[in-house]
């Protein structure tokens, strides 16, 4: 189960009930916009904290601050719209100020940018072919704030005949030591595909000998990043027990679906004169 699921242009409409989304064993923090949005489901053993003041309630943006115990990821979750060059403009201007005040607030964390940027860069992104406004925009995002961009392939699988497919689900961050991404078949009837990223992180040094006094200050900070942070919960029903839904059936249909996904993708790189009925 994955520890942060994060989705966007979920195209919900902002409800002041989104219960009958939970999911059990998570919790859900979101920014629902129509036709836009953005959210994160965020497994129970994870502490985090939605970063509020990051956000602006136009655009489709999700700050996150996740404290592993040995590290901080400050998370931005970002959805472009298709809203014009001008509103591109003012959502990368809005995500720098909105980085550097993190980054600021938590120097030592790691920070991650990631979602559905819809930007064409031919020295930068897959397929390398064409740059636009938010390309650039992108690009320049990226060298400002010292990001390295993980995803090298494409993550959209075009709907139209003659459409190229594009990298359009970006991953950046500060740290891509601590990071392994890879591409998988989309989820349900989505024209993007999924975005997998593994963190990957150094074990404490549980032999320190360094002074007790520094030691006793240490896990201070521990206590007092705990009392800020809040716990997530679920509702569990009392008695019974809840039946798994992903049975063998379910496994050997993911399966087939994402060996289809990568016979695609090979026939895609190899310019295949069956890539149309490949993708069907």
């Amino acid at each position: 189960m994955p520890h942060l699921l994060f989705l966007t242009e979920t195209q919900i409409r902002c409800q002041p009930d989104a219960a009958y989304l939970n999911y059990p064993g998570y919790s859900l923090e979101h920014h629902f916009l129509q036709r836009a949005g953005v959210c994160v489901y965020v497994r129970n053993d994870i502490c985090c904290q939605r970063l509020r003041h990051l956000e602006d309630p136009l655009l489709s943006t999700l700050w996150l601050l996740v404290d592993t115990g040995m590290d901080k990821i400050v998370y931005a979750c970002v959805y472009r719209s298709h809203s014009g060059d001008q509103e591109t403009t003012r959502q990368f201007d809005h995500l720098s100020q909105a980085a550097d005040m993190a980054l600021h607030r938590h120097p030592d964390a790691q920070f991650v940018a990631l979602g559905d940027f819809i930007a064409c860069h031919h020295d930068w992104l897959f397929p390398y072919q064409r740059t636009d406004h938010a390309g650039r925009e992108a690009r320049n995002f990226a060298v400002a704030m010292g990001l390295s961009q993980l995803v090298k392939q494409a993550t959209r699988v075009p709907d139209v005949v003659g459409h190229t497919a594009n990298c359009l689900n970006l991953l950046l961050t500060t740290d891509p030591d601590k990071c392994i991404v890879t591409v998988s078949s989309p989820i349900g009837t989505s024209d993007h595909c999924l975005v997998k990223s593994v963190s990957t992180f150094s074990p404490p040094d549980c032999d320190s000998r360094e002074d007790p006094s520094s030691c006793a200050d240490a896990i201070s900070e521990v206590v007092r990043q705990a009392m800020e942070y809040y716990i997530p919960y679920s509702d569990v029903p009392v008695g019974g027990s809840a039946h798994s839904w992903f049975n063998a059936d379910c496994a050997e249909a993911e399966k087939r679906k994402h060996s289809a996904f990568l016979a695609w993708a090979d026939a895609r790189d190899r310019k295949a004169p069956d890539l149309s009925s490949k993708k069907r």
